[in-house]
């Protein structure tokens, strides 16, 4: 048993035979048997589910012989077997729609799929044709709907024959508008790996429907929340990380309104690599005698820039202040600087004005503006703290 148009095998047809009211079922690949059947001609009749019931005559002989029948498809208009509109209960009027749906054919196939948009008072048709016509189908119409008014639309699946099965659809619309994002902006410079970067947001919300914000930055920390329409967000990110998904997230009365992924580049860092300590000559405990004291500090690395500039600050947390600062422009790419302390960045003071214990922080900050710190601390002898 085989289908007329397909050619493929038909399962589970019923062939009743007139002699002595015998019946047997096609397997998977179309076949019957049935024994014990007198020589001659006898009468047949095969139905299956979808088709229309064949009439036979067969010559039953006592040599072995096969015979095909094919079956006619009945005459029965398409099949809509499953119909999603979107996924949300309610929809902003100037949201998109989209409608996915599956359909099937037993009757020569379905040649065209079609939507009729009844939008502010004129109807819209949207059509998918396919030739040669698809016995089933899985499709999907998406388009804009900037209606006030409920969403109204026909499907229609219209088949080889012309025989058309529809389906109304209706779903209730909001009036407002979903805010949205009119300004999605990173700080200058990007954000850079362990320094605060910023990420600038403005919403428009012409109905006033958002509540708040939420801001998942991505690298498993705390999400910010906040207030208004725009605003400035700070965030530091670690240093392992190179690319972060951002999720900003608009909420309001009803749960989410909007949002958004962001992948947001975090350049990684190589700051001056320095020596933990800081070298002071004739040393840290000065003499009351001494009246000048030397102070290094060793660049141990300078990845792909060079010394820009050393920037010294002495006894910048005593009170009441003495403070002596100093900005030393460099131009190398080793940076060194040669005297009787060694191979060191180097800058001489006066002590004069110096007093008991003294602060030092010395910052290298390299052609990139990434820069690195280290501090210490001298004594001064004889003189009153």
């Amino acid at each position: 048993m085989r289908d007329s148009l397909s050619g493929g095998p038909i399962e589970n047809a019923a062939v009743a035979i007139d002699e002595r009211d015998r019946t047997a079922a096609t397997d998977s690949a179309g076949r019957f048997r049935c024994a014990d059947v007198a020589t001659g001609k006898t009468a047949i009749a095969i139905s299956a589910p979808g088709y229309e019931t064949l009439h036979a005559a067969l010559d039953v002989t006592l040599e072995p012989s096969e015979e095909t029948y094919k079956l006619t498809r009945a005459d029965a208009p398409p099949v809509i077997d499953t119909l999603i509109i979107d996924t949300a209960s309610k929809r902003f009027f100037d949201d998109p729609v989209k409608i996915v749906f599956s359909a099937n054919d037993s009757s020569g196939g379905i040649t065209n799929t079609a939507l009729l948009i009844d939008d502010t008072g004129s109807t819209r048709r949207l059509e998918h044709r396919f030739n040669p016509p698809v016995y089933a189908l899985h499709d999907t119409f998406t388009f804009a709907y900037s209606s006030e008014d409920a969403f109204h639309a026909r499907l229609e699946i219209i088949d080889a024959r012309g025989d058309t099965t529809a389906q109304s659809l209706r779903l209730p619309v909001s009036g407002s508008r979903r805010p949205s994002f009119a300004l999605l902006r990173t700080s200058l410079e990007g954000f850079i790996s362990g320094e605060p970067g910023y990420l600038q947001i403005i919403i428009n919300d012409i109905d006033g429907i958002c509540s708040h914000l939420s801001i998942d930055w991505g690298d498993g920390g705390d999400s910010t929340t906040a207030f208004g329409l725009q605003g400035t967000y700070w965030h530091t990110y670690p240093a392992e990380n190179s690319v972060m998904p951002v999720t900003v997230t608009l909420f309001g009365k009803e749960g989410v309104l909007n949002d958004t992924l962001l992948y947001l580049p975090v350049k990684k860092i190589n700051p001056p690599l320095l020596d933990n300590k800081l070298f002071f000559k004739p040393c840290q405990f000065c003499a009351p005698q001494d009246s000048v004291i030397i102070i290094g500090v060793r660049i141990l690395e300078i990845r792909d820039n060079y010394v820009k500039q050393i920037i010294w600050t002495v006894n910048e947390n005593d009170q009441p202040p003495a403070l002596a600062r100093e900005y030393v422009e460099y131009n190398s790419t080793t940076g060194a600087i040669s005297d009787s302390i060694g191979n060191l960045f180097v800058h001489q003071f006066s002590t004069a004005g110096f007093k008991g214990t003294n602060i030092v922080e010395v910052r290298v900050v390299d052609n990139a503006g990434y820069s690195s710190t280290v501090s210490g601390s001298f004594y001064l002898a004889g003189k009153p703290d």
